[in-house]
């Protein structure tokens, strides 16, 4: 799913990550290259990592990492790869729970039945996914689905109830 709120919110530096913004940063690999293997190695010749220390105005000037809030790489300006992510999840969705009192009412003629319930709407969700529900949709009811950009976050309800059959 691509995470755009994320993206938007580095991209003006409300994210929380972005905090410390006026600090200098190492990013791994600024002078990085290939192996012989043809992956991508940051080490020099003496086999030694490389960081750089880079400040917040030099940082537009690397093609390396767009990560960075400096206006760049918001998903939306730019490579949008460091804001895709998976959405998987798992959820509760719907549980109800009854308790049926109709021993207890059997003395009292005009009364078949009594219960009392309680239901729960989105009670739980598990996921790895940093955006606010990973079942949300940008398009609404449309058939395009993965795009998250401050959509609505879902609803958690409840409701207790009585039964009574006469």
């Amino acid at each position: 799913m691509w995470n755009g709120t994320k993206g938007a919110l580095y991209y003006f530096g409300a994210h929380a990550d972005t905090e410390n913004r006026d600090e200098d940063y190492t990013f791994e690999g600024v002078y990085g290259g290939l192996d012989n293997n043809g992956d991508v190695e940051y080490t020099d010749a003496s086999g030694n990592v490389v960081t750089t220390p880079v400040t917040n105005t030099e940082v537009v000037k690397l093609d390396e990492d767009w990560r960075f809030w400096s206006g760049l790489g918001s998903g939306f300006t730019g490579p949008s790869e460091d804001y895709i992510e998976d959405a998987g999840w798992v959820r509760l969705r719907e549980l109800t729970l009854s308790y049926n009192f109709s021993s207890f009412v059997s003395d009292i003629k005009w009364i078949k039945n009594l219960e009392v319930y309680f239901t729960g709407y989105n009670l739980w969700l598990s996921t790895d996914y940093t955006g606010i529900d990973p079942e949300t949709s940008l398009l609404g009811s449309s058939n395009a689905q993965g795009f998250d950009y401050f959509n609505m976050p879902g609803t958690k309800s409840y409701t207790f109830g009585l039964k009574v059959g006469f």
